[in-house]
Formats: structure tokens, C-alpha cells, sequence
């Protein structure tokens, strides 16, 4: 679908809607002091800031936006947007709320889209904004139906609604936050520091640099307790032996990964996983 273009102040749903859809995303990419002039429309949006900063009206209010920010807007919310000096773009995600009224009813409490008061704002850090753009990417591929609809609804009231968490990742730059996260995945996290580097594009002394300077933490560090959180996950989730977990996420030795386990967890990883499964079981038992 093409991005939509302002044209009457009141925009409807069957303009909008493309091939029986029934969620509409669109990506918005403004240059300084363009935007959406003023409108509303009989449909709700959620949209949310993925870079840049800029301002928008709604209802009456003019506040500042900026990356992360995340509205919900009901169909009586009147809103527009401009960007600031450095451009702004801003991914949209639209849907007609009598498609979702039993839903909405069954989640009253938690619903975004509240007829009362203001629209919900979150400020959303980077690893949910990823969550959402993960939802907004699917959504765009072609024809969705109402389970995809409720399904994302479902995913970004969670999201959205979670205790706000400091996000470790949040003081980096975004081109190291991106490696970071490129690293956990088991293809590259058995490879270390040396996938960091390649990953970033940068040398293994300058990321050390910035991440002193941001967190405190050597890259080793990092990708050290990357390993052995993914070390739990396969304890938990699977019967791999403990060697075998070991040379996965690249520490072979034996010795040396249950030193490391211990230190970050507490306990060996045999232990541990004795005390997730006796847990899991007797609350199983107990249900």
C-alpha cells in the first residue's frame, strides 16, 4: 500500500483499508518541518517514533516527540505532526476497532484505546521498538485476517504495558546496540568478540572504548554473560549434555564454563538445571 496523504480532515477506514485487510501499516519518513497537517479519522492507530524528533498536536496539546515515543490514538483524537531539524520517521499501524470489539472488551482493563481521559503515550526502549517494527514488518507482507489482527494487539499491550525496565543496551550507540543484538543469535555468539567486531564494523579496541565509556563493561564481559544466558535457556529447554552446551556457546572447556556459570548464576549448571526441572514439575503438581 502506498503511504496515505492527507487530503479532508476526517479520513475513513474504507479509504484506507487495501484488499480486505484488516490492519494497515505504513512507514512515514519526513524531512524537516514536513508532516501530517490536523485530522482525525474512524478508525485507531498505535504509532511510535523510530528516529529523529519533532512535535505533534493532539487534541488541542502541542508536545514534543522523539525516538521510542509510542501513542495510541482512538478515532475522536485530533492530531498532527511535524518533524524537526533532523527528519523524523514514524511507523504507523491502523485497524477498525468493531472488528476487535469482543477483544476489547475481554482486555477492558488493560485496552490502550480507552475512551476516557487522554491517549495512552509509552516511551518504548530500543529491544521493544524492535518487538513492534518485528509486528509492523509481518504486517505489511500481505492480506491479514482477524487472528493476526488480535494477535498483535495482544503482543503490544504486553509490550506496551510492562514495567518500564532500563534497558542495558539504551546508553550504546544504535550501531553497537544493533551487533549486540546480532551476537546473541547462537550462530554468532559461539564466535565472541571477534563476530562483535565484524558485526559493528569496528575494531575489538574501539568498541572496548565505547563500551567503558557507556556501561563500564569489556566486550568480553558482555558476550560473557550473552553465552551463559543462552547456556540457561538450553538447560531449561532442552537434554543437551553439559558439554555439549558448553562448546555451543563457545566456551569448551569444561572447567572454565562452570566457573563462569557459577559466578553469574550462583550454581553449577548441573544443579541448575536439577532446580528448574524440580521447580517446574512441582508446580505442575501443585496446579
Amino acid at each position: 500500500m502506498a503511504p496515505r496523504q492527507p487530503g479532508d480532515a476526517h479520513l475513513l477506514w474504507h479509504d484506507e483499508a487495501a484488499g480486505g485487510n484488516l490492519v494497515q501499516v505504513v512507514r512515514h519518513a519526513y524531512h524537516a518541518g514536513d508532516g501530517w497537517p490536523e485530522h482525525d479519522h474512524n478508525f485507531a492507530e498505535v504509532f511510535w517514533v523510530e528516529r529523529g524528533t519533532g512535535w505533534q498536536v493532539i487534541n488541542a496539546r502541542e508536545m514534543p516527540l522523539q525516538a521510542g515515543d509510542c501513542w495510541f490514538l482512538r478515532p475522536q483524537d485530533r492530531h498532527a505532526s511535524r518533524a524537526g531539524p533532523e527528519g523524523m520517521a514514524i511507523i504507523n499501524v491502523s485497524f477498525f476497532p468493531a472488528e476487535v470489539s469482543a477483544f476489547a472488551q475481554r482486555h477492558s482493563d488493560r485496552w490502550p484505546w480507552r475512551e476516557a481521559g487522554e491517549p495512552m503515550h509509552r516511551l518504548l526502549p530500543q529491544r521493544r521498538r524492535e518487538r513492534l517494527f518485528e509486528w509492523a514488518e509481518e504486517l505489511s507482507h500481505g492480506r491479514n485476517d482477524s487472528l493476526d489482527l488480535e494477535a498483535f494487539l495482544a503482543d503490544v499491550m504486553r509490550i506496551c504495558q510492562q514495567p518500564a525496565v532500563q534497558d542495558p543496551l539504551d546508553p550504546l550507540p544504535l550501531w553497537l546496540q544493533e551487533a549486540l543484538i546480532q551476537v546473541a543469535e547462537p550462530c554468532h555468539l559461539v564466535e565472541g568478540c571477534s563476530a562483535l567486531s565484524r558485526l559493528a564494523g569496528r575494531s575489538l579496541t574501539h568498541i572496548n572504548r565505547v563500551l567503558r565509556q557507556c556501561t563500564g563493561q569489556t566486550a568480553t564481559a558482555m558476550i560473557t554473560a550473552l553465552r551463559l544466558d543462552h547456556a540457561a535457556a538450553l538447560l531449561r529447554m532442552t537434554d543437551r549434555s553439559i558439554p555439549a552446551i558448553g562448546t555451543a556457546i563457545g566456551l569448551a572447556n569444561v572447567g572454565h564454563f562452570y566457573h563462569c556459570f557459577q559466578q553469574r548464576f550462583g550454581t553449577t549448571p548441573a544443579r541448575y538445571r536439577r532446580q528448574v526441572r524440580c521447580s517446574s514439575f512441582g508446580a505442575r503438581a501443585s496446579s
